[in-house]
């Protein structure tokens, strides 16, 4: 691990992608086209899907930064990593519950994390399976008290991209200029903290009375929570921008600098009046070599507190679903 302030040594900054699906491969390839990694490993169960996505990728290296590429079916190919980015997941299957996904995700999970932290015992892992909040909060789990902490997920930083290209347009001003911010939930139940929301250091009613109506405040967090779902329509799946979210943080925490996203992670009972239990969803934190470098709280009104405790109650449900399946998985490893 390296302090806060500094590179790795050698400049030598190591990525594993575990999961060569969509978003698996376009998180790669964004991470090529940034240069965010020397060493990029490429790791998926299925025998010839991380090697046929490593050999297309390597096409791409004489036109970008250079790049050491790997592949493999085994988790051993993530050793000594310094940020592991988990994109395998299970497909709910037709008349599948809910609660049996879960159960198989865990199962999924526990195959990777556990030996993960192992082969890099200081590695940041950023959890991009949904859903992506309960299932940092299972990774977090499965690595134990000890590696918790660089536990994150990719939570709303893509949602917090919408909201801000969406102010953007409406606005007519450059998103650059624009700072806002999605908490909660990754989903349904995500809270957009207006009250906290500028353009160019200005609050939203200076730049348009409009922004601070109900009608088009809705509107925009429709377009935001819908954004997804009209991708998927025309298209059938979503990755370039999960790719580049994923990509940004990567590139957060290995910078040597402090960076602020919204991320899921803990945030402990008692953060806000009306959260009494920990809970992992996302704030904006404080992101560097160590993953979550502090949570910054944001001073919400009364109704952004009240949905973002309804935001909690839906997250504490699912992670009391997911417990059910990690004490068989943790007890039969005791």
């Amino acid at each position: 691990m390296y302090e806060d302030g500094e590179e790795p040594k050698n400049h030598v900054r190591r990525i594993s992608v575990v999961g060569m699906g969509r978003v698996g491969t376009a998180i790669a390839n964004a991470i090529a086209r940034r240069g965010t990694a020397t060493h990029l490993a490429l790791i998926d169960v299925q025998p010839n899907r991380a090697q046929s996505e490593a050999l297309d990728l390597q096409d791409t290296i004489p036109f970008l930064n250079p790049l050491q590429l790997t592949h493999s079916t085994e988790i051993s190919a993530s050793k000594g990593s310094h940020i592991i980015i988990i994109t395998a997941g299970a497909r709910q299957r037709p008349g599948e519950s809910r609660l049996d996904l879960l159960g198989r995700n865990v199962s999924i999970l526990s195959s990777i994390i556990p030996p993960a932290v192992k082969l890099s015992p200081n590695a940041v892992f950023l959890v991009v399976s949904n859903p992506c909040d309960v299932l940092t909060y299972v990774a977090a789990r499965l690595a134990g008290e000890k590696a918790a902490h660089r536990v994150i997920g990719s939570g709303t930083n893509l949602d917090s991209a919408r909201l801000v290209s969406a102010l953007s347009r409406r606005a007519d001003i450059a998103a650059r200029e624009v700072n806002a911010v999605i908490i909660g939930e990754h989903g349904d139940s995500s809270v957009a903290a207006w009250s906290i929301a500028t353009i160019s250091g200005l609050p939203l009613r200076a730049i348009s009375t409009d922004l601070e109506t109900e009608i088009i405040r809705e509107q925009l967090l429709r377009e935001v929570r819908g954004a997804a779902s009209e991708i998927i329509k025309y298209k059938g799946y979503t990755a370039t921008g999960v790719g580049e979210s994923c990509a940004d943080l990567a590139a957060c925490i290995l910078s040597g600098s402090i960076h602020v996203r919204p991320v899921t992670t803990r945030i402990p009972g008692g953060t806000f009046p009306v959260i009494t239990e920990s809970i992992y969803f996302s704030m904006p934190v404080r992101l560097g070599g160590s993953g979550d470098m502090g949570i910054l709280v944001p001073k919400l009104d009364e109704r952004e507190l009240a949905l973002l405790s309804k935001s909690a109650s839906v997250l504490l449900a699912a992670q009391q679903d997911a417990d059910v399946h990690l004490e068989r998985v943790l007890g039969s490893t005791t």
